[in-house]
């Protein structure tokens, strides 16, 4: 997990993160259900956010965190007595709300929509929220656009 972790992080190419995600996509979570790793993962994607990384990159790690944030224990999880994994994945996201609210002044659409799509599941305060999206209302991406509006008027 680590090398794929880093492979992710470090990709030069497009195509290296994509190969990279999948690679991570194909172990921590698979058509929404989750697996233990998935909580372990969080951290080390949020922190390579940070970092001053190309677009596929950030676009690739927003992509698996959101699938992350809305996932569920796969019946291996549950079956073991994982059955908080969701809630845990969730919680570990919410420690790093400072870099996903970051995530939505990125120059990509793609990148600003994974963060709303985020911060709709893990933030708490919907005040805080609606105020910190509202300049997204008049976004050029129509689609971050919308969905910032709907975030605000929920």
């Amino acid at each position: 997990m680590p090398e794929a972790i880093k492979a992710l992080l470090n990709a030069a190419t497009e195509e290296q993160a994509e190969s990279a995600y999948w690679r991570l996509d194909n172990r921590v979570v698979v058509q929404g259900q989750l697996f233990e790793s998935a909580q372990w993962v969080i951290a080390p994607l949020l922190l390579g956010l940070v970092s001053n990384r190309p677009g596929f990159v950030r676009q690739n790690v927003a992509n698996l965190l959101v699938e992350i944030a809305v996932g569920e224990p796969d019946e291996t999880e549950l079956s073991v007595g994982n059955e908080l994994l969701g809630a845990q994945c969730r919680a570990e996201l919410k420690g790093g709300l400072w870099v996903i609210y970051a995530l939505l002044d990125d120059p990509l659409p793609m990148v600003r929509l994974g963060a709303l799509d985020l911060l709709d599941v893990v933030e708490d305060n919907r005040t805080r929220l609606a105020f910190a999206v509202s300049h997204l209302r008049s976004d050029q991406n129509r689609s971050v656009a919308k969905r910032a509006s709907e975030l605000i008027r929920t």
